[in-house]
């Protein structure tokens, strides 16, 4: 089951690889070299080591949304039987074949820099631990938290004739949690229990120890299968195919298409699935073949699996972090000298954001706003001189009235 993916030459990453037989880079091994450029950041050790963190967070969900617009898009071309090589001289099934060997570098890689992230971060004082190493203390504060905040928003599922297999969401996290059966052929039963992360936060703070959620939940499974012998867990995450397309032109009610859109995308095939390196072969081979996944698209990791949830982490440690950033206020008049609209008759201001501040153009529709109401309720009454009073202190320019007055 384990399959062997071959390296890129020392100092040329895989995406950035030419392609002999075209002059042009193609769109998927494209959008890669972008994401290695993220990964370069988080793996840059002069960075903060919060924002290394979030950094391998970025590229973790970018790589969740490739895999499920961009990788699903080829499977569907390679399902629809395209052999029509695209202007980079790839057939469907060649870039594909191509992705799944950059995707796998790149996932360890990702894998590997938000692990040594967290382990620097223990080293300068922020404790992330495993339940397994907390005091007594600890762990009798972590129990009232897990029955009283976790535990009753769990949801257990055991498969066995009379319940099927449980439909997996898009990237959520879950436990394969092994039972003890001595009725069953291998002595064993499987129960699903889905993480809830977005419903609790992904870590877990006792104190000053930030303790991962799936960890707790998988240290307090025998309360969770009370009677039942929980034998082992293991950590799996699935993502699948949300790319949907549709003719605007043919669609009847539009609305009603893209809600239909919306509701099927959340059954769409399974295009990954990643699973940590501990979990046995026989257990592979059952979500592999429930979720009818092809071996080449599951990623065995070290773990933690969902490195996008990594992006909340909670602890707030200025020094750790990039100097926060007070944009710039431009100055573009107020009510004490000319006004705005006298500013800008003067010349063009430009706004760069997101280092100028967006509060300087507050002065702007403010003085509009005044602007558009005094004309409304004058144009019909009055003459020009109550207009040109809206204005404060004279009237504009015509070009300056004509630019802005709409």
């Amino acid at each position: 089951m384990t399959v062997k993916h071959k390296k890129a030459p020392q100092g040329e990453t895989h995406s950035t690889s030419a392609l002999p037989d075209s002059l042009f880079l193609n769109r998927e091994l494209s959008w890669l070299a972008f994401n290695e450029r993220v990964l370069a950041e988080a793996q840059d050790v002069r960075n903060p080591l919060l924002e290394r963190l979030k950094y391998a967070a970025i590229c973790g969900s970018n790589l969740d949304e490739f895999f499920m617009v961009r990788v699903a898009g080829v499977h569907r071309q390679i399902a629809a039987g395209v052999a029509i090589k695209s202007p980079d001289g790839l057939l469907p099934r060649e870039t594909l074949a191509r992705v799944r060997e950059q995707t796998h570098v790149m996932l360890r890689e990702v894998e590997k820099a938000a692990r040594r992230a967290i382990a620097d971060l223990h080293t300068a004082g922020v404790r992330i631990m495993r339940v397994a190493d907390l005091g007594k203390k600890a762990r009798a504060a972590l129990h009232a938290h897990y029955l009283t905040q976790i535990q009753p928003v769990l949801t257990p599922l055991v498969v066995d004739p009379s319940h099927p297999f449980p439909y997996i969401s898009n990237l959520s996290l879950n436990l394969a949690v092994l039972l003890r059966d001595e009725e069953s052929e291998n002595g064993q039963e499987f129960a699903r229990v889905k993480i809830p992360v977005g419903v609790l936060p992904r870590f877990v703070v006792i104190g000053d120890v930030y303790l991962l959620l799936e960890d707790v939940i998988a240290e307090h499974l025998p309360e969770l299968f009370r009677g039942r012998e929980v034998l082992a867990s293991y950590e799996f995450r699935v993502t699948r195919n949300t790319d949907y397309e549709f003719d605007e032109e043919e669609a009847e009610d539009l609305l009603a298409t893209i809600e239909d859109g919306l509701r099927r995308r959340r059954f769409g095939a399974v295009v990954r699935l990643e699973v940590t390196r501990e979990m046995p072969q026989n257990l592979l081979d059952f979500l592999t073949e429930r979720l009818r996944l092809n071996e080449l698209d599951v990623f065995e990791l070290e773990g933690p699996l969902g490195t996008a949830d990594l992006m909340g982490f909670p602890a707030r440690t200025p020094e750790l972090s990039y100097p926060a950033f007070t944009p710039h206020l431009p100055d573009l008049g107020d009510d004490d000298d000319d006004g705005i609209f006298a500013e800008l008759a003067r010349g063009d201001q430009l706004l760069h954001h997101p280092y100028d501040s967006f509060g300087g153009c507050w002065p702007f529709w403010k003085r509009r706003r005044q602007i558009r109401t005094c004309w409304r309720s004058s144009r019909r009454s009055t003459g020009p001189a109550t207009i040109n009073a809206c204005w404060g202190h004279s009237a504009p320019p015509p070009r300056t009235a004509n630019r802005w007055w709409r």
